[in-house]
């Protein structure tokens, strides 16, 4: 019996991204995609925001870490909000799976305090204030997450 063996390539992939996401250079890199909101929060200073019921636990905590008021609401089959909310209100929306990009589309022409919680959608383009995403559900790296917005911190962020 012969036995055959294939070179192996390692445990290291590098990040490529893909051209279709050309404005990396534009983006805010944090570590997670839960501190993106944060960041977001504290840009706006947004003291009270609209989150879906059907959403991670630690979006909560996040929002929570910064003194945000939570106010939820319910989504339908097609993950839309239910209920029409406050115009002028600063709501966070979830790509869920990275399916819903014509929701996003439609809120963001609604809403505009609309942020989009891309971690399931990397390539979505930047719709509403802000949007962000997570490096590490697409790319073999332990963490890292990229927020899209105009609006800066005008302070030093701590390295994790």
């Amino acid at each position: 019996m012969t036995l055959s063996f294939s070179k192996e390539i390692g445990g290291y992939f590098e990040l490529e991204i893909d051209s279709k996401f050309d404005n990396i250079s534009n983006n805010i890199a944090l570590n997670c995609a839960r501190n993106c909101l944060r960041y977001v929060i504290k840009a706006f200073q947004i003291k009270e925001i609209y989150v879906p019921f059907y959403t991670c636990p630690v979006v909560w905590q996040s929002i929570k870490k910064e003194n945000c008021n939570i106010k939820f609401y319910h989504i339908d089959e097609k993950f839309m909000p239910t209920m029409d909310l406050p115009e002028n209100s600063y709501i966070l929306y979830t790509n869920y799976f990275g399916i819903c990009a014509k929701n996003v589309k439609d809120l963001a022409k609604k809403y505009k305090n609309l942020i989009i919680d891309n971690a399931q959608a990397f390539y979505m383009p930047k719709y509403g204030i802000a949007s962000f995403n997570s490096i590490r559900k697409f790319f073999g790296v332990s963490d890292g997450a990229l927020l899209q917005t105009d609006k800066f911190l005008n302070e030093k962020l701590e390295l994790d």
